[in-house]
Order: C-alpha cells, then sequence, then structure tokens
C-alpha cells in the first residue's frame, strides 16, 4: 500500500510539473516585438476597417505609439473580449489594448496604466416610443449589456437591489440595438462613445438617458510577467503623449472628446 501511496504521489508531482513548466515555458518573454491583445469588435477603440480589413481604432493608435517611442515592433493579435485578460496571464500577449476599463479585479491580475480616457458616462438606450427615463425606472424590465463590458458589471450589481427582471447579455453592441429594435427587452446600457458610432444624429428609433455619477475610463492593461521598469516606461511614453498634444489629436481623430 506504502508502495502505491508513494508512486501515486510521484505521479502527481509529475504532473504538477509538466503543467508548471508548460505554463512557465509558454510566457512569451519581450524583446522588439510587443504582442498586442484586442478585441476587434468595439468601434471606435478597436475595430476592423471596413475598407481593407484591417485593426483600427483609438485604443489601436495609442499603443502604436507607444510602441514607436519604446522602439518596439508590434504585433497584434485580435481575440475574443473574454479570453484577454487570461491570455496575458498566462504570458501569450504583453499589453492589452482594448477599450479596457481598469477595476479593482481586473488589477489583480495585470498592471494598468493610468486612464488616459474618461468623459465616458454610462447611457440607458431605449426604443423611441418608451417611457423609461432612468434607472428607477428599469425595475422590473429586461435589460440589455454586452459581456464583459463595463455596463455589464455595472448592472449585475444594481440587479437584485432594483429588481431587475433580467438582464439578457449578447456580444456585440450590433446585437444588443437589433434585439431592442425588435422588443427583445425594454432597455440596452451601454457606455456613450461605445453607442456614438451606430447612433447618429437623427435617428429617431432610439432615445438615450445618461446615467449620473457614472464614468467608463481606458487604460492599458499590462503582462504581470513583464518587469515593473516595463510599466514604467509604457506610462511614460503615455504621459510625453498627453503632454506634447498626441493623445488630444488622437482623441480628436477618433472623436472620443
Amino acid at each position: 500500500m506504502k508502495k502505491i501511496l508513494g508512486t501515486l504521489a510521484l505521479l502527481i508531482a509529475a504532473a504538477g510539473f509538466l503543467f508548471w513548466y508548460r505554463s512557465t515555458s509558454d510566457v512569451k518573454p519581450l524583446s522588439q516585438v510587443l504582442i498586442v491583445g484586442t478585441s476587434a469588435d468595439f468601434p471606435p477603440f478597436s475595430f476592423r476597417s471596413p475598407e481593407d480589413d484591417q485593426i483600427v481604432g483609438f485604443d489601436i493608435d495609442v499603443i502604436k505609439e507607444v510602441a514607436k517611442r519604446l522602439s518596439l515592433e508590434i504585433e497584434i493579435q485580435d481575440k475574443p473580449f473574454g479570453t484577454l485578460i487570461p491570455q496575458i496571464e498566462l504570458g501569450q500577449i504583453h499589453v492589452i489594448a482594448a477599450g479596457m476599463t481598469p477595476t479593482p479585479e481586473r488589477a489583480k491580475r495585470v498592471h494598468f496604466t493610468k486612464s488616459y480616457l474618461s468623459g465616458n458616462p454610462l447611457l440607458i438606450v431605449t426604443k423611441s416610443s418608451s417611457d423609461i427615463q432612468g434607472l428607477e425606472d428599469l425595475k422590473l424590465k429586461e435589460v440589455i449589456v454586452n459581456t464583459g463590458y463595463t455596463a455589464e458589471t455595472y448592472m449585475t450589481s444594481l440587479m437584485s437591489s432594483m429588481a431587475i427582471m433580467e438582464l439578457l447579455r449578447l456580444p456585440r453592441v450590433t446585437d444588443a440595438l437589433t434585439a431592442l429594435e425588435y422588443d427583445k427587452a425594454d432597455a440596452f446600457v451601454t457606455a456613450a462613445f461605445t453607442l456614438q458610432p451606430y447612433i447618429k444624429e437623427g435617428d429617431t428609433r432610439f432615445k438615450v438617458h445618461v446615467i449620473p455619477q457614472t464614468d467608463e475610463e481606458n487604460a492599458l492593461a499590462i503582462s504581470k510577467h513583464l518587469p515593473e521598469e516595463f510599466v514604467q516606461k509604457v506610462q511614460k511614453a503615455l504621459d510625453d503623449m498627453e503632454a506634447d498634444g498626441t493623445l488630444a489629436a488622437l482623441k480628436k481623430k477618433w472623436n472620443v472628446l
């Protein structure tokens, strides 16, 4: 029996070593190429250009400028938003540039730069015929949020206290607006800059209400496998971009002022 237990212990130890070795050996070292993870379904922050299918957007321009200032080449990998933090924890990517909002929970898993974009409140979007005016009117209503977005976290925290009937979680803004238009829910909660590319001035299908005291900020997430010195270099590049007007120019270019 002791021999069997000893053999079993050795097998468990070997399996643990192999798991550790695979996890650590899969970490991509930072040399001259910065591996950037994004989710290219989130205009104006990261999306595929309809003209040439290239990944473009405000956050993409930000990280490209940071890489340029650090004399690094850049490789952009398009992944589902929900896989970005697990991938950076495994060391498969170095930085996330995907309109990500820093939160205390996420900060346990990645390093965040200072926020470089704010003034992006959450909105309640309804059909133009709706009588919903604010949060208090969402009681016993079905509300759409996009999976992984700040609005999902915000509304989940309010769900029980506000007696919201159901949160309908959908992957894309276009899915949410289509569901709202076809009466699959009563309202859609999202951030102002996220909604901007989809509802133009004069669109009479929907109406929008700002949720007071909300703000979705943007920051870069950096792998904890990388040294603190690198995090500081990225932050300095962002600080310099703020000081010399580069960030302001990019905000103007992508209309996220």
